[in-house]
């Protein structure tokens, strides 16, 4: 990859020639065990790439880490067993050769998700990742998300929020905007007669705030003053 600027992609987006490097796919990242995955284990995986890409992947499977290099990387000491616990029953992981780490003998460790190569007869064999991450290591959020998403949209992995039911309530007198309250917030007062119902004048009184006349019951109609109603209250 020398070029700089080309009208093929894989003149200048591939990995920088002559360097290093490992692949993660989005369906590995996003699982249930590597999203969660504690600190120690993520740094003791770290530590056996840097291992695959020293031998230019060439020794997956036998890739041998001292206890003492992990303490180099590091890593505690007396966490490292139940990282490689948790790695190996992710999927994350194998280990085909343990040595004794009291003697800091070291493991031979084998990247599920990278390829490996074996000599066989005079010639040396290729085999396929194992992935055992895919049964072991929960479901992947991009691959749902990827599902429901259309093309050249942004991937959400959080849920949607559910929004609490609401309920209207009329307050204060009438002509006043309805207010939105949660179901939670509403007294019992508010199910109660609204103050402007208690003190609507008797019926054929005008209202001065309506600018009405309230029908009287049946085909009669009955006046009184403001004053005469002032006093039956």
């Amino acid at each position: 990859m020398s070029k700089k600027i080309s009208f093929r992609e894989k003149h200048v987006a591939g990995p920088p020639q002559g360097s290093h490097w490992v692949w993660h796919t989005a369906d590995m990242r996003t699982t249930e065990k590597w999203r969660k995955m504690p600190l120690m284990c993520r740094r003791l995986l770290e530590r056996i790439e840097l291992e695959h890409m020293a031998h230019n992947g060439r020794e997956n499977g036998r890739l041998k880490i001292a206890y003492s290099q992990f303490v180099q990387w590091g890593i505690s000491r007396r966490s490292i067993p139940a990282a490689i616990r948790y790695a190996v029953e992710a999927g994350f992981l194998d280990v085909p050769k343990r040595g004794y780490h009291l003697k800091d003998t070291a493991n031979e460790y084998r990247l599920t998700y990278l390829a490996t190569r074996e000599r066989v007869a005079n010639a040396y064999e290729w085999s396929a990742p194992t992935d055992e991450w895919k049964r072991r290591a929960g479901k992947s959020f991009f691959h749902r998300a990827e599902c429901d998403t259309a093309v050249g949209q942004n991937v959400t992995l959080t849920a949607a929020v559910q929004t609490p039911k609401m309920a209207e309530t009329r307050e204060g007198a009438v002509g006043q905007n309805v207010t939105l309250t949660n179901i939670s917030s509403v007294s019992t007062h508010s199910a109660a007669t609204p103050p402007s119902a208690a003190a609507e004048p008797p019926d054929g009184i005008a209202s001065p705030s309506l600018g009405r006349t309230a029908p009287a019951s049946g085909s009669m109609r009955r006046t009184l003053n403001p004053q005469s109603w002032r006093t039956l209250r």
